[in-house]
């Protein structure tokens, strides 16, 4: 079951971010349609991924003190841009996480 931790539409551009957990490994991922990503890449979209292991994945549960994950997730985000702050909890708690991306 995947959750929208935020989907934020600002003029024409658009920024979102879901979580999903596949066998017992937290899947987070983005999508932003934006001029910076054109600017940037040559194209609007602009596509990435956080992979945490099945490990981290109860570490981050641990660290965040709760038995429903996704529902802590939404959360944490509270349908707003908090990648940077989640990162830096994950860093804080060294929670190990791999990134790749798209565009």
């Amino acid at each position: 079951m995947s959750v929208y931790l935020y989907d934020i539409k600002n003029g024409n551009d658009w920024f979102s971010l879901s979580a999903d957990i596949r066998d017992g490994c937290l899947v987070l991922e983005g999508c932003d349609f934006c001029g910076l990503a054109e600017s940037m890449f040559g194209s609007d979209e602009y596509e990435y991924y956080y992979y945490f292991s099945e490990e981290n994945t109860v570490e981050l549960a641990e660290a965040l003190s709760t038995q429903d994950l996704l529902a802590s997730l939404v959360q944490f985000f509270d349908g707003k841009n908090r990648n940077k702050e989640f990162l830096a909890f994950c860093n804080e708690h060294d929670i190990d996480y791999s990134f790749s991306s798209w565009h």
